[in-house]
């Protein structure tokens, strides 16, 4: 299958739709840096998988965002970043396996809100990690069986 097959499929135009989403935000945030940053995550969109052009967004984000900014200005790239790995997911797997994406973003999203809002950002931190080492585990042992390199019954 090719890198570029989105753009082949009409959900090729849900991602552009969502690249200009997260555009106006970066812009809002950081001006001239935030649209550098956004033509990144663009470039590495049409170039790469998804995810790294999420994870360009991510660092962007970080090296961007003021450390006295809010969560709410932060959260609609946050959405569109996201929104890129739901448009590849959609475009190239069932409703169930996206179901599952959104449903687990959200919980881990729910648990760090907890425990940020009750502990602190340090322990919300090493918490979300945690559960994210979990649910990244159980992914790829998902991954590996839906592809069949793995039998239901191996223990590896």
């Amino acid at each position: 299958m090719s890198e570029h097959r989105r753009w082949g499929t009409e959900l090729g135009w849900a991602g552009a739709l969502v690249l200009l989403a997260i555009l106006a935000p970066l812009w809002v945030l950081s001006g001239r840096l935030g649209i550098a940053a956004w033509f990144a995550i663009a470039v590495s969109w049409i170039a790469f998988p998804p995810i790294v052009a999420v994870a360009i967004g991510q660092f962007a984000l970080i090296a961007l965002t003021p450390a006295d900014i809010d969560l709410l200005t932060v959260l609609p790239t946050e959405i569109g970043l996201l929104g890129l790995l739901i448009v590849d997911v959609g475009s190239n797997h069932s409703l169930r396996e996206v179901a599952l994406l959104v449903g687990s973003v959200l919980a881990l999203s729910t648990f760090a809100l907890a425990l940020t809002l009750t502990n602190g950002i340090v322990v919300a931190m090493l918490c979300s990690l945690t559960v994210l080492a979990v649910i990244s585990y159980l992914f790829h042992r998902y991954l590996l069986l839906s592809l069949g390199h793995l039998s239901p019954s191996d223990d590896t």
